[in-house]
């Protein structure tokens, strides 16, 4: 790796983490820019309005929605909810993993009623889910290497507040500087559903997350404004 950081006349990184990775033990002056995996919003937006009507959503409901690898502490969170009280607080699970039948059994038993597995979904209707809550959940472990996935440019495009658990620096600064989620700290049941029951009691606050989110998708995000900064930087690699 180092050899190759050595031969390249410029770097692109999907986080700074990445970006700056080359320069770790090698001092150079060449061009680095950061540029997000990001989605086509377009797509995105399309994909959404044509699975919007199947996508049934009560007008009592309050969906707390994540996508990606199912962990316990979405289920166990859902349980602590319904135990307070908040029957009307949905979560929406998008996706699979090793441990999705076992969580499925796990609030079977627990008598966890206010969870849906969706499993497996195709991006438009994924888009939809996304854009009918209220809440979405970025779930990690807290010994997750991830820094800025690529979720985050659906997530973004939803327009929807955000809770974040992914331990990364630059992501957390990110959250908290744009203002379009907050952080906690991960696997713990009892802090997602403190700041899942915020949020649902404060919805001028997660609205307003909620514009903010979209907006940063918008200017960072999609890739075909985001992905110019690659296209100047080859283009100006090649005059030299």
């Amino acid at each position: 790796a180092e050899k190759v950081y050595g031969l390249t006349s410029g770097v692109i990184g999907t986080s700074d983490e990445y970006r700056d990775r080359p320069f770790l033990h090698q001092k150079r002056e060449i061009p680095r820019e950061t540029v997000y995996v990001g989605n086509d919003l377009a797509d995105f937006d399309d994909g959404a309005e044509e699975y919007m009507a199947q996508v049934n959503k009560a007008e009592d409901e309050f969906w707390v929605t994540y996508a990606g690898t199912i962990g316990t502490t979405m289920v166990l969170a859902a349980g602590e909810l319904e135990k307070r009280g908040r029957s009307d607080i949905r979560f929406k699970i998008l996706g699979g993993g090793p441990l999705k039948a076992e969580l499925e059994e796990l609030a079977n038993m627990k008598q966890i009623y206010s969870v849906e597995f969706v499993g497996y979904a195709p991006y438009g209707k994924m888009a939809a889910y996304l854009k009918k809550s209220d809440i979405l959940v970025n779930s990690f472990v807290k010994k997750a290497p991830q820094s800025i996935v690529t979720k985050i440019g659906d997530y973004l495009a939803a327009g929807k507040a955000m809770i974040n658990t992914c331990m990364s620096p630059e992501f957390r600064g990110k959250v908290e500087k744009d203002g379009f989620g907050v952080n906690i700290i991960p696997e713990d049941v009892i802090v997602l559903a403190d700041m899942i029951e915020d949020m649902y009691e404060n919805k001028e606050k997660r609205l307003e997350m909620g514009v903010k989110a979209r907006q940063i998708a918008e200017n960072e995000f999609d890739r075909k404004k985001s992905y110019r900064k690659i296209e100047r930087m080859i283009a100006g690699l090649l005059e030299k």
